[in-house]
């Protein structure tokens, strides 16, 4: 069962816990909020034919972190380790 109210992550709990997270915040902008909930979203919903642009997403969405100096390294650790948790745990669920 999904906590998020966004999209059905269909058993990926780590996309849902980003999810939620991405919700019950007050802080970040809805553009960057946005921008996570895409990558999210097309992991869950259209990985197969999306890995390089999913994989190239992450990391742009990493260097812009690093370049904005706003966010603390945890912080980005977080985010970044939660949606390639997500990555993965679809490939798995893909397999199946």
């Amino acid at each position: 069962m999904n906590k998020n109210r966004m999209y059905n992550c269909e058993g990926n709990e780590e996309a849902d816990s980003l999810l939620c997270m991405l919700e019950s915040n007050s802080v970040l902008s809805e553009s960057f909020t946005r921008k996570i909930s895409n990558i999210v979203l097309v992991i869950v919903s259209n990985l197969e034919s999306n890995e390089e642009y999913i994989t190239d997403s992450i990391n742009d969405l990493r260097n812009e972190m690093d370049w904005l100096m706003i966010f603390s390294d945890e912080f980005k650790r977080k985010v970044v380790g939660q949606l390639t948790l997500a990555y993965q745990k679809q490939k798995t669920l893909n397999k199946k």
